[in-house]
C-alpha cells in the first residue's frame, strides 16, 4: 500500500474520531455509568470535591428512618435517579445524564458535576478504550 494511502486512510480515521469513541463507549456504558454511581457511593463529584451542601438535619432524619446513610450526600435513597443514569451521545462526544424527575433539582443543588468522570476515572475509561481504537486505526491503515 502507498505511503499516501495510508496517510489518507489516517485522516479518514481522524476525521471520524468522536463517532468511533461514541460506539466504543457504546459497547461498555454499563463500566461508565457505573464508575459515576460508584463515585456517588463515596460523595464526591466528578470534581473530586465533595458533594455540597450537606444533607440537612430534617433529612438526615428522614434517610435514616428509611435505612439510607447519611454520613455523606450519595444521591441515593431509592435508587430511581442513579437508575435513570444514560449516556446522551453528541457530534462533540458523550456525556452521563438522568432522565429522572430529580435531575433539574438535583443539578440546581449539587451541579452538572454530580455527572462525569474524574481524571483517574477518565484514565480507567482510556484504558479500556484503547485496544478498541488502536484495532480501529490498524483497520483504517490498512484500507478495511
Amino acid at each position: 500500500m502507498p505511503f499516501t494511502s495510508i496517510i489518507s486512510n489516517v485522516r479518514r480515521f481522524k476525521s471520524g474520531i468522536i463517532e468511533t469513541v461514541n460506539d466504543a463507549v457504546r459497547d461498555i456504558e454499563s463500566f461508565v455509568l457505573d464508575m459515576n454511581r460508584e463515585r456517588l457511593d463515596k460523595g464526591k463529584l466528578s470534581t473530586n470535591r465533595i458533594i455540597q451542601p450537606r444533607y440537612t438535619v430534617q433529612y438526615k432524619r428522614y434517610k435514616a428512618a428509611r435505612g439510607g446513610k447519611t454520613d455523606k450526600v450519595d444521591l441515593l435513597l431509592e435508587g430511581d435517579f442513579r437508575s435513570a443514569f444514560f449516556i446522551e451521545y453528541t457530534a462533540e462526544g458523550f456525556e452521563i445524564t438522568s432522565s429522572d424527575f430529580k435531575r433539574p433539582f438535583l443539578v440546581k443543588r449539587y451541579t452538572e458535576d454530580i455527572f462525569g468522570l474524574t481524571i483517574g476515572e477518565k484514565a480507567r475509561l482510556a484504558a479500556k478504550l484503547l485496544p478498541v481504537l488502536t484495532n480501529k486505526l490498524r483497520d483504517y491503515i490498512n484500507g478495511v
